[in-house]
């Protein structure tokens, strides 16, 4: 009986992540072929991620799926956050950071700056900073 009932929470905690991919995604206007390329999976990997009864992203993918959209991964794997109840991820999208973006949303931004954000938001701080000083040094070029 107690069997019975981890897997069936399991099972639910597996379709609550599916359907969390399925509303991010589609929250921030994304095809599927954009989130495999910003994760560094082949397209039909994450296709298998979002179909039911599929096989389910591992945790440290997870993690990464959650630090590329800007959620907690309570968030993504119940679809609440920090007790607050239940959201509605299609109408509460991500919002990009401040010292960047301002209040744009992701889904605002072309398929090409979505896939980078996505990218550098799953980065440690050291590759985060290197990345800046790059951006940086491209940008002083301009200004010349």
């Amino acid at each position: 009986m107690e069997e019975e009932k981890a897997i069936s929470l399991n099972e639910q905690i597996k379709q609550t992540i599916k359907q969390n991919l399925v509303l991010l995604r589609k929250a921030n206007d994304l095809k599927m072929r954009d989130v495999a390329a910003a994760l560094g999976i082949k397209e039909n990997t994450y296709r298998v991620w979002e179909e039911p009864d599929k096989s389910c992203p591992k945790q440290i993918e997870l993690v990464r799926i959650a630090k590329m959209y800007g959620v907690s991964l309570d968030l993504l794997m119940t679809g609440k956050a920090d007790g607050d109840g239940r959201l509605s991820l299609s109408v509460q999208a991500p919002k990009l950071d401040n010292e960047v973006y301002g209040e744009q949303l992701l889904r605002d931004l072309s398929r090409y700056e979505k896939i980078l954000v996505m990218k550098i938001r799953q980065m440690n701080t050291a590759d985060r900073n290197k990345v800046n000083e790059l951006v940086e040094e491209i940008c002083s070029q301009f200004d010349k």
